[in-house]
């Protein structure tokens, strides 16, 4: 076992400040990254933004439980674990700390779910951590893959 930290990086050291920042809007703070780090070494990281859904866009299992209005929710925009470190659990435990993340986020302003646009890789992942499919609305992404929309209720998430 090694240690890891998972960290906001700011304030960090200029490399992490600096992954942060390349993901920023214009300086408009849309959203925040997470590092996970071994020593000096970036493992993987999570984004994430905040973000709404609708009634119309839930499936139909979580729609009957909540009320007709736009639903805060966290956005997970990217997760990602360099390919040396892939199979050691760094992308499991990222994740769990998005879920502390997301709770926090729930106790102090609320949020309901977590929602991942699921690249075609990513999607496996993501089911065997609890997320579902939920249809697509719109948008294209030329000739790229497009993403699944993946959601997990709050609930289904472990605090800690």
């Amino acid at each position: 076992m090694y240690a890891l930290a998972i960290a906001s990086p700011t304030p960090a050291p200029s490399t992490l400040h600096d992954l942060d920042a390349s993901f920023q809007i214009r300086g408009w703070h849309v959203t925040r990254t997470y590092v996970a780090i071994r020593q000096s070494e970036i493992l993987g990281f999570a984004t994430m933004s905040a973000t709404s859904i609708t009634m119309k866009d839930l499936p139909k299992t979580i729609r009957k439980r909540l009320p007709n209005y736009p639903l805060p929710a966290l956005r997970l925009a990217r997760l990602a674990v360099a390919a040396s470190s892939q199979g050691q659990g760094i992308g499991k435990q990222l994740l769990k700390a998005v879920f502390r993340i997301a709770h926090e986020v729930a106790d102090r302003t609320g949020c309901v779910a977590l929602v991942v646009d699921a690249k075609p890789a990513a999607v496996d992942f993501n089911q065997r951590n609890g997320f579902e499919a939920f249809e697509i609305i719109s948008g294209a992404l030329g000739a790229r893959p497009t993403p699944l929309p993946m959601i997990l209720p709050l609930g289904s998430t472990p605090r800690e």
